[in-house]
């Protein structure tokens, strides 16, 4: 008969290794999970390789192996992480392998008494039974053995691809799959696996709405126990497991699990958001609503549509255009150029029974390259031909009651993210600290990394003229104790906070006090200094943008 050839990926071998060394990297000496496990070769597998037969040759007479010992040996394994094995370098020391080939014959026996307990059926129900011995022990040493059970020894292996239309991201516990936006199909769509005990072989798929759902308090740190700000963790419960939501799902994960699960999805947000603004600047879509066929352009009464429908009929010249109506569409034709495609629906939202409303939308499923390099209007082009040639004329040539005043049709979406390389001057500054101040007295459970607006106010503070009131406000919102010496304390707020995120109602008040010296107090200010006031915002003012442009695509679905 055959010996058999023990090779270091075969799941009893592993787990005999595992158990004879009581779970320990032989190297450090220190715990290793059963799944982190390598199996080291001793003897470099380079050795084994023609060109180095001399050297081995010597090596196995000096440890005493005969001259055929394979590479692949029980006495050329032992039990290492990823991490040592790639410290380890290939050169030879031979007291480190004397060491361990002596470590190995000492141990050589009870691994091949455990690989054939492991593979004998009448212990099938003696393994069983130490899993069930473990269950209410850690879950670490759970985990080992539910490991070993179902043959999942490997984590996943940490990757990052990505193409025009797909993404694949994975950590060793987390791996997701998700879907891009494109001008033809804005649907986001994306699938979670886990690598956790508690959640094998299944994955969960999110489409629309729920994906933008997990995106809620985007690249926050994983927190301090109650103040989650993700939407998607739940709480954390006294076993330190995080209850987290996917969907209509509720699942348990540990804080490096849970911690791999943001890092996944903070990655997805980047690419999801980073095309977006691309297809925003490309195709003039920033002060627009996007559903899910096209761009919104504005909506009207049914009788408007029924009446605009029988006077069109079925080709209506209209001031050197052509209007075509095909079903729900409107085809908008000059000369033998297509310059828009507009579909009618009636909107979703609208439960008027007598008095239903439709809305226009310019479609974008025939937008390959660049609208306007193939003669189609942009959205602003063809709004402006509505409301400067095609409201005010059919109004008086129809005399119609049905079409309101063009400025009540238009559907402009208001687009309140902030540019900051738009701020010009200190008047463009408070309308940025309005808006912000606004937005960070609504939303709650949000910690940021954002102590630069204390050295903002501090420039502020340094450049204006204060007032005994002035100085009095700032301290008792901010809770400084010395107002003489203001600046020196909210320096001092500066480096406290670079190592503490600050809460939304501290970015609140700070903001407050920014807009007491904006509004009350005399400021020489330069334009350099405003682009520093600027630099010193972009934390929170990133935050702002991220859940601006989240509301407005949760508004397609």
């Amino acid at each position: 008969m055959n010996k058999r050839k023990y090779k270091s990926s075969d799941l009893d071998v592993r787990m005999a290794i595992w158990k004879v060394y009581n779970g320990k990297d032989y190297y450090k000496s220190e715990p290793i999970k059963f799944r982190e496990m390598e199996i080291d070769h001793i003897i470099p597998k380079d050795y084994f390789k023609e060109i180095n037969s001399q050297k081995l040759k010597k090596l196995l007479s000096d440890l005493d192996l005969s001259s055929d010992f394979p590479c692949d040996d029980l006495l050329n394994y032992v039990p290492t992480t990823r991490a040592s094995n790639i410290q380890k370098t290939n050169e030879i020391s031979f007291p480190r392998i004397s060491a361990a080939i002596d470590q190995a014959k000492e141990k050589h026996d009870s691994i091949i008494e455990e690989i054939n307990k492991f593979n004998s059926q009448n212990d099938a129900f003696e393994i069983a039974t130490c899993l069930a011995k473990y269950i209410d022990k850690s879950s670490e040493e759970w985990e080992n053995y539910i490991n070993v059970v179902l043959n999942e020894v490997y984590d996943f292996e940490e990757s990052e691809s990505i193409n025009e239309n797909f993404l694949s991201i994975s950590k060793t516990r987390v791996w997701l799959n998700g879907k891009l936006p494109s001008i033809n199909d804005l649907n986001l769509s994306c699938s979670l696996e886990f690598r956790s005990v508690k959640i094998r072989d299944v994955v969960f798929t999110l489409q629309g709405n729920d994906v933008f759902e997990l995106f809620n308090g985007i690249h926050t740190k994983l927190d301090n126990d109650a103040n989650n700000r993700r939407s998607f963790i739940n709480f954390k419960d006294r076993s330190g497991l995080y209850s987290i939501s996917i969907g209509y799902d509720r699942i348990l994960l540990t804080k490096n699990e849970t911690q791999q699960l943001c890092d996944v999805i903070d990655k997805y947000y980047d690419y999801v958001f980073s095309k977006i603004y691309s297809i925003e600047n490309k195709f003039d879509l920033k002060n627009f609503i996007l559903a899910k066929e096209g761009i919104i352009l504005f909506d009207s009464t049914y009788e408007f549509y029924y009446e605009l429908y029988n006077n069109i009929k079925n080709i209506f010249n209209f001031k050197d255009y052509i209007l075509r109506i095909n079903g729900n569409e409107i085809l908008i034709v000059q000369g033998n150029d297509i310059r828009a495609i507009i579909k009618v629906k009636q909107k979703l939202n609208n439960f008027t029974l007598f008095m239903p409303r439709v809305v226009y939308i310019l479609k974008g499923n025939y937008v390959e390259n660049d609208i306007s390099s193939d003669g189609f209007w942009t959205p602003t082009e063809t709004i402006i031909w509505f409301k400067k040639i095609f409201f005010p004329l059919y109004r008086t040539k129809f005399n119609t009651n049905n079409l309101l005043n063009a400025k009540d049709e238009i559907s402009y979406y208001s687009d309140d993210t902030i540019n900051l390389d738009s701020v010009k001057n200190i008047d463009d500054f408070k309308i940025v600290i309005n808006k912000l101040q606004l937005f960070y007295s609504e939303i709650n459970n949000c910690f940021l990394d954002c102590s630069n607006i204390y050295q903002g106010l501090l420039l502020l503070v340094e450049n204006a003229f204060l007032k005994k009131e002035n100085v009095a406000y700032i301290c008792s919102t901010l809770k400084l104790k010395n107002t003489d010496k203001i600046t020196n304390e909210l320096n001092a707020e500066f480096y406290i906070h670079l190592n503490y995120e600050l809460s939304t109602r501290e970015i609140d008040y700070i903001l407050r006090c920014y807009i007491e010296i904006l509004n009350k107090c005399e400021i020489r200010i330069n334009y350099s200094q405003v682009k520093l006031l600027c630099d010193h915002l972009k934390d929170i003012v990133e935050y702002y943008n991220s859940q601006k442009l989240l509301k407005k695509y949760k508004m397609i679905y």
